[in-house]
């Protein structure tokens, strides 16, 4: 298990600043919809019920669900690029600040600016999140979240996202040794760090609750 430690870089009012800034960042990253730039490649005008790869598919087929997969999945890849440099150089952006900044991608997709808060569930963006931090963990993490939608034929897809987000959590927290991490924690994770990532999984869940209320009604979407 990892060792939680309280900070391990000086907190200033630089840090709550940089943190802000950069989180404000990859918010308006994440707020990029790409089921968005789908429809406007498409000519098409009729909004989704939802902008993630889920509901692309239900138009475009496998092929709209892979570009959006893809696109919402490298808005993360994108913010971690633009972060990580910053956390290993400048002495007061730490690895909680780091956490922090980067959850803002997920909430962007979630909550875009650029389309009045109405955005995605946070599938495809959480699983990039999930991607830069352990590539090898991921691939479990998506392999539940694939096994469960090819049971269910694309049905209840939230509810899978949920578990395999758990999944990679809990992984991620107890089996933290994984030489493919390209984030070298080494042995200890911040307390903030934590919070970050559980915040995450928490909004995760939150985006994908009507997926549980549909399955326990038994609703097919």
């Amino acid at each position: 298990m990892w060792n939680i430690i309280a900070v391990n870089k000086i907190i200033t009012w630089e840090t709550y600043v940089a943190t802000v800034i950069l989180g404000f960042i990859a918010y308006l990253i994440g707020s990029i919809l790409f089921a968005k730039v789908l429809l406007w490649m498409k000519g098409d005008k009729e909004p989704l019920y939802s902008y993630g790869a889920t509901a692309a598919s239900t138009r475009y087929g496998a092929k709209g669900f892979a570009f959006v997969f893809i696109g919402d999945l490298l808005k993360a890849v994108l913010a971690f690029g633009i972060l990580w440099p910053i956390y290993l150089n400048v002495p007061f952006f730490g690895q909680a600040s780091f956490f922090v900044a980067l959850s803002f991608v997920v909430l962007g997709h979630a909550l875009p600016i650029f389309n009045r808060f109405s955005g995605g569930k946070g599938i495809s963006t959480a699983f990039g999140f999930a991607l830069v931090l352990n590539w090898f963990i991921a691939i479990f993490a998506i392999a539940v979240y694939g096994l469960w939608t090819w049971r269910l034929k694309g049905k209840y897809a939230g509810v899978g996202t949920s578990l395999s987000v758990v999944f990679y959590l809990t992984i991620f927290l107890f089996i933290p040794f994984f030489p493919e991490s390209l984030v070298p924690l080494k042995e200890s994770l911040e307390f903030g760090s934590l919070m970050a990532m559980t915040g995450i999984t928490i909004l995760t869940i939150i985006m994908n609750f009507s997926a549980y209320r549909n399955l326990f009604n038994k609703k097919t979407r």
